[in-house]
């Protein structure tokens, strides 16, 4: 079959999800969040797999970048324009309500090292720190379970549920996540704020947050 022809059958497909969802747009959010569930289990699979042969850190890189993607395929968000002064300011914003974090609730617990693997799994806790979890976490949560909550049971519960479930995955800083989660919730949905910009406000936010958890004598090992 030609690439041609396996563009215009993808293309066919993609026309026909997009008919269901508005003709069935509460069964399709229901089928859109389960599927984004089952390429979370298929993600964490593959991440616990590769962990015992190159480390945490650079087994969550490669199954987010091997199985990632599909959660932008499956759901394709209405966001605004991005741009330049957009996207530096969200990256300030999220510096700036990091250091507010770290001086109000203090440093965070001390991160473990790396571990015994190669160096690759050092650069990879970065890697994943300011760029893949931000990306994916902001795909799922803000994007792919947001949009289905919305049109499920509407914008203010959507806000709600899924800053509740965000904010419970981070209960070290409970309170302080919330904010930020449901901030980031408002934003996504009441101004169109798309993706990149909400993981660029996200990474900020984390690189902070990771570089006040590593003491200043180890940062150079990372």
């Amino acid at each position: 079959m030609s690439k041609d022809k396996k563009m215009k059958i993808w293309l066919r497909m993609t026309q026909s999800m997009r008919r269901a969802a508005e003709e069935r747009p509460k069964k399709a959010a229901v089928l859109l969040a389960i599927a984004a569930l089952l390429v979370m289990v298929l993600m964490a699979v593959l991440a616990v797999f590769l962990d015992g042969r190159m480390g945490d850190n650079a087994a969550l890189l490669i199954a987010s970048l091997v199985i990632g993607p599909v959660f932008f395929v499956i759901h394709h968000e209405r966001a605004r324009r991005i741009t330049v002064r957009n996207t530096l300011l969200m990256a300030l914003a999220g510096t700036v309500i990091g250091a507010v974090v770290v001086m109000w609730a203090g440093r965070p617990p001390r991160m473990e090292a790396c571990g015994d693997f190669f160096m690759f799994n050092c650069h990879a806790m970065w890697i994943n720190t300011i760029i893949i979890i931000p990306l994916l976490e902001e795909k799922v949560v803000r994007g792919v379970l947001l949009d289905a909550c919305r049109t499920l049971f509407g914008n203010l519960p959507a806000i709600m549920a899924t800053t509740l479930m965000f904010a419970a995955a981070h209960w070290r800083i409970f309170a302080w996540t919330l904010v930020f989660s449901a901030l980031l919730a408002w934003l996504a949905i009441y101004r169109k704020m798309g993706v990149i910009e909400r993981a660029m406000a996200h990474g900020s936010y984390n690189l902070v947050l990771t570089v006040a958890a590593l003491p200043f004598t180890d940062l150079w090992k990372y």
